[in-house]
């Protein structure tokens, strides 16, 4: 059996409101070609859940509503809720986890026997909510990750409603930030958005006068598999986003098995003029194999399975030769 490497395409977004923001989530699902799509305050009654599986034909969704939406009240339009969408195509991959939680959904997709993610879609309480109630769902987290690491790679995304911008004035963090980054210290995590190689905005969360800026919204993955992820983003603003918040996106590797006998499609080697390769572009070269984060961390990292070694040989080669392509001259 061979491994073979694919990519899932993940995007993690606050609608605010999933009634008037589905037009630009139709929109980026295509643009980016999403596979997995968690989705934090759709704010759908239970009976409204099923406008999920309607903004895409292509999508499917699992869903929970706001337990507050339960009790009968004078509002008369939603709050709160959760969702993740996957495309069609991995429905032989994917499998509902269900939660006793109205804050937090999740998915299992099994890349091969030996590999699955869990990925959990996260609304944490906001200010309105004391410090007690925002501490009492972070334990929750602990033991979600207590549970289900221990069966795959578990993600986690969503609005965390916990800036991890450092106020530059202290270069630290306080109140909610810090239980957060402590959380993270404690489970080995990082959120993949804070990244030096994360693209985009600088923040997530943009108030609809302009005057607050943060970064509450993050796709949170495990330090050790840091090998797995191939890009992120912060998605810049767009006329169709009414949200005030905007999407993150990020690139993992998935491993699938492949029989050997099965054709395998084998790039050629390279197209790169080393002749034409001089001082300044061998000083870039090495430059940007310095500067890659994913190639730095592979000392920390743990291989302890095939499946390691075989993702840590494909993670190497690939960089270094995307290295070179962007650093040399290419052939005619």
């Amino acid at each position: 059996m061979a491994i073979i490497n694919q990519n899932l395409n993940i995007l993690c977004w606050n609608a605010t409101g999933i009634m008037s923001s589905s037009t630009y989530l139709c929109d980026i699902l295509n643009r980016k070609a999403i596979d997995i799509c968690g989705i934090s305050e759709h704010w759908l009654y239970e009976k409204d859940l099923n406008f999920l599986n309607e903004i895409d034909n292509n999508y499917r969704s699992h869903a929970v509503s706001d337990a507050a939406l339960h009790f009968p009240g004078r509002r008369r339009v939603g709050k709160g809720g959760v969702a993740i969408l996957w495309h069609k195509r991995h429905d032989q991959n994917i499998a509902p986890v269900y939660l006793d939680e109205d804050r937090i959904i999740g998915i299992k997709y099994t890349c091969n026997s030996d590999c699955a993610y869990y990925f959990f879609q996260i609304y944490l309480p906001c200010s309105n909510h004391s410090i007690t109630v925002y501490i009492e769902y972070i334990d929750r987290l602990r033991n979600i990750l207590y549970l289900y690491s221990q069966r795959g790679i578990v993600v986690l995304l969503g609005d965390m409603n916990a800036n991890l911008m450092p106020d530059s004035s202290k270069g630290n963090y306080s109140g909610r930030s810090l239980y957060l980054s402590n959380f993270l210290q404690e489970n080995n995590m990082t959120s993949l958005n804070t990244l030096e190689f994360c693209t985009g905005a600088k923040s997530s969360f943009v108030s609809y006068d302009n005057s607050c800026e943060s970064l509450i919204d993050h796709i949170l993955f495990p330090l050790d598999k840091l090998y797995y992820v191939r890009d992120c983003e912060i998605c810049d603003d767009a006329c169709l986003n009414v949200s005030r918040h905007r999407p993150i996106y990020c690139r993992i590797r998935t491993p699938t098995y492949q029989k050997w006998s099965e054709s395998i499609a084998i790039e050629p080697d390279s197209n790169i003029n080393w002749r034409k390769a001089n001082v300044d572009s061998i000083s870039e070269y090495r430059q940007c194999l310095s500067n890659n984060e994913l190639l730095q961390g592979f000392e920390n990292n743990e291989i302890n399975t095939m499946n390691d070694v075989d993702h840590a040989y494909v993670t190497l080669v690939t960089d270094v030769k995307n290295a070179a392509a962007q650093c040399f001259p290419k052939k005619g």
